[in-house]
């Protein structure tokens, strides 16, 4: 008889009622963790991975009365002009792949939009100086279409960008106020080129200035500046490495027609066009709005001239969605074949209006090459009928 055998005799069934607590940690932790690491690695990457890309989506359309004081008051309006703006985000990867298929979205390389080397923090402090200079040219316009005398402050001198690898990178940021280089007060950027123009790499300055509301003192060594690109033959020139820009106002000769205009956020030039016509609306009796909303966009020169923007598709949207009935939209620049112009076409009105078409918006899209089209155009507006 053949001798039978106990299977696992000496090895016993390992059920879980006899499983110590320690036989279970490692396989329920490796169960649980596994899948965070997991679900915590694809929400980097899909979200916070950054791009070298923005997107540029609909932003806004604001009405620009609020932002507008005049100070003896303003003269009532029954319709509004509206800004409108552009949504600017960096891109995660998400934001990526739902900007390749949204058609109110466009991407854009950093390095097409930011200059070189140049910060989140300097291209927002750009942004906002550059929206500054447009309202003082707006109101320049305005002044001068209401016949009111003004004059240009300097107000002070700021750095819009401390340039990589040179000495003010170390010391100053964009938004710092420049007071005094070696005790001579800086009221100009020129002041301080001027100043400079004989120093020589290796000599230390002085240099006070202003960041927020703190006063601050520092001691500075030139070093040659990069080489300039449009002139590469210059002699090499000392410097700190900075961009400097002057902050100016426009003041009114009258002081009770002085205006003064708080626009938040926003920044940028494109809405220069807009604020000079609420601007002149205040000024004057008479309400050139004749009870329309009107949006637009478009920058303007101290001589009254509309320039392109970028991102004008995505201005329709903002303001077919505030009901807008009238869009001002800067006349396309194309080149002139008689002077050798070969640049690129920029078609702001044309793209304005076949995007109001593909959203089936009932915008009235109007081309506007200066301040005096849009005079002529709301002067031939019949008034709005009240509802």
């Amino acid at each position: 008889m053949s001798e039978s055998k106990e299977p696992f005799i000496n090895e016993p069934y390992l059920s879980p009622s006899n499983l110590s607590p320690k036989a279970l940690r490692p396989k329920t932790i490796a169960r649980f963790i596994i899948p965070i690491v997991i679900a915590l690695v694809v929400f980097y990457l899909l979200v916070l991975l950054p791009l070298p890309y923005y997107i540029f989506a609909p932003g806004t359309a604001e009405q620009i009365r609020p932002m507008v004081q005049v100070k003896q008051g303003g003269f009532p309006e029954k319709g509004t002009f509206m800004l409108t703006t552009v949504s600017v985000s960096s891109a995660n990867v998400a934001g990526y792949l739902l900007a390749k298929v949204n058609p109110n979205e466009e991407l854009y390389k950093t390095t097409a939009i930011r200059q070189k080397d140049e910060s989140d923090a300097e291209y927002n402090q750009r942004q906002s100086y550059i929206m500054q200079t447009s309202q003082s040219s707006a109101m320049q316009m305005a002044y001068k279409k209401a016949g009111i005398p003004y004059h240009i402050q300097n107000d002070q001198v700021i750095v819009l960008q401390a340039l990589k690898d040179m000495p003010a990178a170390a010391v100053l940021k964009s938004g710092d106020v420049l007071k005094k280089v070696d005790d001579q007060p800086i009221q100009t950027a020129q002041n301080l080129m001027d100043y400079l123009k004989n120093k020589k790499a290796g000599d230390t300055i002085k240099l006070n200035y202003k960041r927020g509301s703190e006063d601050k003192e520092t001691s500075l060594t030139l070093a040659n500046l990069p080489v300039d690109a449009n002139n590469p033959k210059a002699p090499p020139r000392a410097g700190l490495g900075i961009v400097p820009a002057n902050v100016q106002s426009v003041r009114s000769d009258d002081e009770s027609k002085q205006v003064t205009v708080n626009a938040g956020e926003i920044g940028g030039p494109s809405a220069g066009l807009m604020f000079s016509l609420e601007i002149y609306n205040q000024l004057v009796a008479g309400d050139i709005t004749k009870g329309y909303r009107i949006a637009g966009t478009g920058t303007i020169d101290d001589q009254g001239n509309v320039g392109v923007i970028g991102g004008i598709e995505h201005k329709i949207v903002a303001a077919d969605k505030e009901g807008a009935e009238i869009f001002f939209a800067p006349q396309d620049l194309l080149p002139d074949k008689t002077k050798g112009e070969t640049f690129e076409p920029i078609l702001n009105y044309t793209s304005a209006k076949n995007k109001a078409q593909k959203i089936h918006s009932k915008m009235k899209i109007v081309p506007i090459a200066t301040m005096d089209d849009a005079f002529k155009y709301l002067a031939a507006l019949p008034a709005k009928a009240s509802s």
